[in-house]
């Protein structure tokens, strides 16, 4: 299932296209009593699948801040499609200290998805989700595993 299943020459496919995609699949192979095996690809795409990262409630002191929807309203799609990667890095710098530390100016599809996180929780940064989900699980890696049963090999290799 889902190899090779995109052709990025021909469109975008995100890690949320990926989940949404894998997630139905993943549950078909699980309501038949088999065992799915997930490999391959980025850690990114596989944490999006296995573990639950669902924003909290946006914070009720910008529901009416004018400059806030403002900010917001200046993350759409188009306009973050105009920034460069040290753009939106700076960007990021200023709505999640803590997430733009930990990225790189090149890392730019994690970037824009911290900043898009953002802006569709209404303001949360990324750290404060992750912060929440670590204290709500009790599991200090991604937040709760989203399958009842899970197994987690992680290979690991010193880098030359």
């Amino acid at each position: 299932h889902l190899f090779s299943y995109v052709n990025p020459l021909d469109r975008s496919h995100t890690v949320v296209d990926y989940r949404n995609d894998a997630l139905p699949i993943t549950e078909s192979v699980i309501s038949r009593s088999h065992l799915p095996f997930i490999v391959g690809g980025t850690n990114y795409y596989i944490e999006s699948l296995l573990f639950h990262l669902n924003p909290p409630n946006p914070s009720p002191e910008h529901s009416h801040d004018k400059q806030f929807t403002s900010l917001l309203n200046d993350l759409s799609e188009e306009n973050l499609s105009k920034l460069t990667s040290v753009q939106l890095h700076e960007l990021l710098s200023k709505i999640d200290k803590p997430t733009s530390i930990r990225r790189h100016p090149n890392e730019e599809r994690k970037i824009r998805r911290a900043i898009e996180f953002y802006r569709d929780s209404g303001g949360i940064p990324l750290s404060e989700a992750l912060k929440q989900q670590h204290a709500e699980s009790g599991f200090s890696y991604r937040g709760s595993f989203r399958f009842h049963r899970c197994c987690l090999l992680w290979l690991t290799c010193q880098k030359e």
